[in-house]
């Protein structure tokens, strides 16, 4: 499997309000983050591995700043 993709099926989406960056969660806990202008892609530690990833946000006052919500 590619580092840039996810094994699991995705749950949530996030875009930041530049527009420069998606976030991707899964029910697996597994988050990818791109950054559209790059093509780079981050793969964060989330430290809540086969927890499912139910929403995400980007900060609106500090555009790298992701937070995630989860349950299993």
């Amino acid at each position: 499997m590619s580092q840039d993709s996810h094994s699991s099926p995705i749950t949530c989406i996030a875009l930041n309000d530049l527009e420069t960056y998606v976030a991707t969660g899964t029910n697996k806990g597994d988050v990818i983050i791109r950054n559209l202008n790059s093509d780079a892609v981050l793969r964060p530690e989330t430290g809540v591995q086969g927890q499912a990833v139910r929403s995400m946000v980007f900060s609106p006052w500090k555009h790298s700043l992701l937070g995630t919500d989860g349950f299993e």
